[in-house]
Order: C-alpha cells, then sequence, then structure tokens
C-alpha cells in the first residue's frame, strides 16, 4: 500500500510540473522521464529519452518542442556542434515560420557558446532581415550585444540593446547592462606604442606597464652586455665585440617587443576581468526562447 501511494504522489507531482511548464498531459507521461533527467542535470540521458520519444511519435504535434529541448541539452553539456546540427535540422524540416526563427536564434546561440562569433553574427543578421515576432527580435539584440561585448566593441553593444523596449522580457536585464558597460571607459588601459617608445632606455616601458621587477632586470642586463660590448671594442676584440653586440641587440629588441605585447595582455587583461565582474549581473547570454515553454511555442507567440 506504501508503494501505491507513493507511486501516485511521485505522478502527480510531475502532473503539477507537466502543467507549468505547458507540456499537454498526453505528453506528460511520456516525456516524465527525459525531463526528470533534464532537470537534475542527466543531459546526456535526457537526449537519448528525447530520441526515444521522437522515435516512437515523429509526427507528434509537440516533437518540435522536443527537439528543441534536446537540442538545448546539447548546449547544456557543451556540444556546441552537435546542438548546432539540431537546430538546422529543425529549421530545415519545419514548415512553421515561428518555429524556424526560434530555430535560428538558437543555432546563433550555439555558435555564440562555441566562441564562433562571426558565424552567429551572420545568422542573427538573417533573423533580423525575417519577420521574426518582437520577443524573438529583441532576444536576438540581445544575443548581438552579448557578441559585440566579447569582441570588445562596446559602441555597437550599446547600439544593439537600444532597440530592446522596457517591455520585452530581456528589458531589464539590458538596462542593467547598459548601465555596467558605462563603467568601460573607466577601465584601466595602457598605449603599446608609448610602451615601445619608452623602451628606447631599457626597462621604461616595463616601468610604465608596473612590471617593476622585470624593468629593473632588463635594465641591468642590457647595461651589462653594452658595456661589455663597448670594452671589448675599446680593446680592439672585434670578434668578442661583434658576438656581444649580437647578443645586446637580442636583448634590446626583446625588452621593446615584450614592453609592447606587455601594453596589449594588459589591456585584454582589464577587459577579460571586466566581462566577469559583468557575468553575475544580467548575464552575458540569453535564456533559450521557448524550449522550455511548449504552450508558447505552439501558439506561435515566437
Amino acid at each position: 500500500m506504501f508503494y501505491w501511494t507513493l507511486f501516485l504522489s511521485l505522478l502527480c507531482s510531475w502532473s503539477v510540473l507537466a502543467q507549468d511548464r505547458g507540456i499537454p498531459p498526453v505528453a506528460s507521461d511520456a516525456l516524465g522521464f527525459a525531463e526528470h533527467l533534464f532537470l537534475e542535470g542527466d543531459h546526456y540521458r535526457a537526449i537519448t529519452e528525447y530520441k526515444r520519444y521522437l522515435f516512437r511519435r515523429p509526427k507528434s504535434a509537440i516533437a518540435p518542442w522536443v527537439r528543441m529541448c534536446f537540442g538545448e541539452s546539447y548546449l547544456l553539456g557543451q556540444r556546441y556542434a552537435a546542438a548546432l546540427a539540431v537546430f538546422e535540422d529543425l529549421q530545415k524540416q519545419s514548415a512553421k515560420a515561428q518555429i524556424k526563427r526560434s530555430a535560428m536564434l538558437a543555432g546563433a546561440r550555439a555558435l555564440y557558446l562555441d566562441k564562433r562569433y562571426v558565424q552567429a553574427l551572420l545568422r542573427l543578421d538573417v533573423l533580423r532581415m525575417s519577420e521574426a515576432s518582437q520577443e524573438l527580435a529583441g532576444m536576438g539584440r540581445y544575443l548581438e550585444a552579448c557578441i559585440r561585448l566579447r569582441q570588445g566593441d562596446v559602441e555597437r553593444a550599446r547600439e544593439a540593446l537600444g532597440y530592446l523596449t522596457p517591455e520585452h522580457s530581456l528589458g531589464p536585464n539590458a538596462l542593467t547592462l547598459l548601465g555596467i558597460m558605462d563603467k568601460a571607459d573607466a577601465l584601466p588601459h595602457k598605449r603599446p606604442w608609448l610602451a615601445g617608445l619608452l623602451s628606447v632606455v631599457p626597462g621604461l616601458g616595463h616601468f610604465y606597464l608596473e612590471q617593476y621587477s622585470i624593468g629593473l632586470t632588463a635594465f641591468v642586463w642590457n647595461g651589462i652586455f653594452g658595456v661589455a660590448t663597448y670594452e671589448a671594442f675599446r680593446r680592439e676584440q672585434y670578434g668578442v665585440g661583434a658576438l656581444l653586440a649580437c647578443l645586446e641587440l637580442l636583448w634590446y629588441s626583446g625588452t621593446m617587443y615584450g614592453a609592447v605585447s606587455g601594453a596589449h595582455r594588459y589591456n585584454r587583461d582589464a577587459w577579460v576581468n571586466y566581462l566577469e565582474d559583468m557575468e553575475p549581473h544580467p548575464g552575458l547570454d540569453i535564456p533559450h526562447p521557448n524550449s522550455r515553454n511548449l504552450g508558447l511555442f505552439l501558439k506561435g507567440a515566437y
């Protein structure tokens, strides 16, 4: 009796969860285990269950939603190429425009997470030229802003976020992100050309980068080789002098190159830290537009 009671309780709990997610009762039993695995974070086993459902019911009304679900499972499992293949297949096979556009956005997100930013932007350009709904178009703009920020293009990121209205589901996130982006102008910055110019005097370029120990080392070693080269030529030891001059030239050019590359690295690290500080706030990503909400997906809200 106890086991029957436990079974019925679990069944009722799943029914409530299915209703909250917009899953029709006819599908809730068939997809219950897949959804359970997904929510538990066992994404690869969830994919197997989603595929099992599609094998048994390939013409089901919710088949597109199921395909989006296991595509999202691939994303969460960081298998971006596999997720992209799922979304592209859904985009080609679906006859409904809203499903095609949702799959297009999901594919752009897969490319973004895979750090294939140029390809993701090209896909978003196609989405922008389609007659996408305001909600879906706004998500595309938000994702474009995320990509622009990853590329270091703050102005174009601001421009993309400017298209989102306060009524959009990501409108509050966009406002928060815009506020944080204002801090980009105050990021510490070192000029590579100035670091190279200062390195005419060995070590000064590194002092400019606040790398004092490296700067002192560069100054000392260049000084030693410079004095040794001078003494060799003064004593008419031309062979030794030529060898020392070559070594000094290597040290000198290496010091200059190190200062220039150090400035670039300094700026890059400052930008990476800035993006990491931005992550916990609205986040540099979009929620999947509809894979967890079947009701909106089938009603064509996107």
